[in-house]
């Protein structure tokens, strides 16, 4: 009996997307959702090794940092074991063709199917930018001693994008005007958005600073709570420059989530231009008074008049 070597995929349904990125090594079809391909494989020694016919679902086109990549596949697996090695087994590259993930080996003989759940936040994956590219690819092995070396095919290469997330912050009792010798007390609330909802961001680092053209004048590093909360209270606001402001709250550097820098106008007014401004208020408001008073005085006084004139004209017609 002729020894050979056949494997033939059934499905492979991975929640992940592709794109038209070609890569040194991998080479990805253009952005699909249904992909139904049946390819004939050709081993050095001329004869058909591999008949391959298989198809590719997909649901999504990109993953971010928090989520997770679910894989599942199908295949028959066919050769001889007392002569021949064999087997497959999925495998996750980055854009730097280094493998971050791939599964246990599968060598037994004939249909089998697996799952697989990766988390992609423990792949450690550098970011360029915002998002990086991950190779999630089928890979299959082959070695029989009348070839000359072993033979290795990606029988499916997929091309995802992974993200990272954005964050949004809401400020709770913040006050933008304040006098000089006021507390600075607010809450900041931070969160990120889901498929699901809002989720809140717990246990990450915020970072304060008030700014006066350019100069730092004070800075306060925080970590949000389980309400993804944190509170920046500053005692003694004279010691911060009266006038215009800038507050600033920034994340930098974070494995999960973009960069984010947050600015905010703050006025502290001086002590002598609210004086000022109550002297003003005074003075404006007995200038009222007095233009009101006259008024009333001029009206009275012409009223009067005309009592005395109309009273003189009857004494005289009389």
């Amino acid at each position: 009996m002729k020894n050979y070597h056949k494997i033939i995929i059934i499905t492979i349904l991975c929640s992940i997307t592709g794109c038209n990125i070609i890569n040194s090594r991998f080479n990805c079809p253009s952005t699909f959702t249904y992909l139904n391909y049946n390819n004939d494989i050709y081993h050095p020694d001329g004869n058909i090794k591999i008949k391959g016919s298989w198809e590719l679902n997909l649901d999504k086109n990109t993953y971010y940092l928090d989520e997770e990549l679910t894989i599942n596949a199908s295949w028959e697996l066919n050769y001889n074991p007392d002569t021949q090695v064999s087997y497959v087994k999925i495998q996750i590259y980055d854009s730097q063709e280094v493998i971050k993930w791939e599964s246990p080996i599968y060598d037994e003989i004939g249909a089998r199917e697996e799952n697989w759940t990766v988390l992609i936040k423990n792949l450690d994956l550098s970011f360029l930018d915002s998002s990086c590219i991950l190779f999630i690819t089928l890979y299959e092995y082959f070695n029989d001693p009348l070839n000359d070396s072993p033979i290795e095919n990606y029988l499916l290469i997929i091309q995802v994008q992974i993200l990272k997330r954005d964050i949004s912050c809401e400020l709770v009792g913040f006050n933008n005007l304040l006098k000089n010798g006021e507390d600075l007390s607010f809450f900041a609330k931070f969160f990120y958005e889901t498929s699901k909802g809002s989720v809140l961001l717990v246990h990450q680092s915020i970072y304060f600073e008030l700014v006066k053209e350019g100069m730092v004048l004070h800075t306060q590093n925080y970590k949000t709570d389980f309400n993804g909360l944190i509170q920046v209270k500053i005692s003694n606001i004279s010691e911060i420059t009266e006038g215009y402001n800038l507050m600033r709250l920034y994340i930098n550097n974070n494995s999960f989530f973009n960069s984010i820098e947050l600015n905010y106008s703050l006025f502290i007014e001086n002590n002598n231009f609210i004086n000022h401004s109550i002297e003003i208020y005074i003075i404006l408001l007995i200038s009222v008074i007095l233009i009101v008073s006259l008024t009333f005085l001029l009206i009275y006084r012409n009223i009067i008049r005309s009592r005395q004139k109309t009273l003189t004209e009857l004494t005289i017609e009389f």
